[in-house]
C-alpha cells in the first residue's frame, strides 16, 4: 500500500479506509449524548409465553396433488372470444415503407410541437398583459 503526500504513515483512518479519521461533528456528539441519557432497555427480554404454540409436523404424511395437464387449445367450435384472439404475425418492410412511417412520425411530432409553441406565444402575449 502508497503513503499518501502529506499524512503520516501512522494516521488513524475511517472506517471505510479511505479518508483520514475527523473528529465528530456537533450533531453526531449530540446525538451520542442523546443515546446516552435515553433510558437503557435490555436487550435479553423473553416473553412468558411463545406467541405461537409449536406444531411437531410429520411430513411423511403429505399427499403432493398431481400437476393438472396444460390446458388445449381451443378448437374451432370454442366461444368467439377465444377464435379472436390470434398472434402477432410479422411483417416484413422495405427500406422506403419503414423510413415513411418514420417521416409520417416526424411529421406528427414538428406539429405537435409547433402548435404547442404558438400556444405558448399566445399565452405569454394574452396573461402578460
Amino acid at each position: 500500500m502508497t503513503q499518501q503526500p502529506g499524512r503520516p504513515a501512522n494516521a488513524p483512518r475511517s472506517p471505510r479506509g479511505g479518508r483520514p479519521a475527523t473528529r465528530p461533528t456537533r450533531a453526531r456528539v449530540q446525538a451520542m449524548e442523546a443515546r446516552a441519557a435515553a433510558p437503557q432497555v435490555p436487550r435479553s427480554v423473553e416473553p412468558e409465553a411463545p406467541a405461537v404454540e409449536p406444531v411437531a409436523l410429520d411430513f411423511d404424511s403429505f399427499e403432493v396433488a398431481p400437476i393438472p395437464p396444460p390446458p388445449s387449445p381451443p378448437d374451432a367450435g370454442g366461444s368467439a372470444r377465444a377464435r379472436r384472439r390470434v398472434a402477432p404475425q410479422i411483417v416484413p418492410l422495405s427500406r422506403d415503407q419503414e423510413y415513411g412511417y418514420i417521416r409520417d412520425d416526424m411529421q406528427r411530432l414538428l406539429s405537435i410541437a409547433g402548435g404547442l409553441f404558438a400556444l405558448m406565444l399566445v399565452l405569454l402575449f394574452v396573461l402578460g398583459q
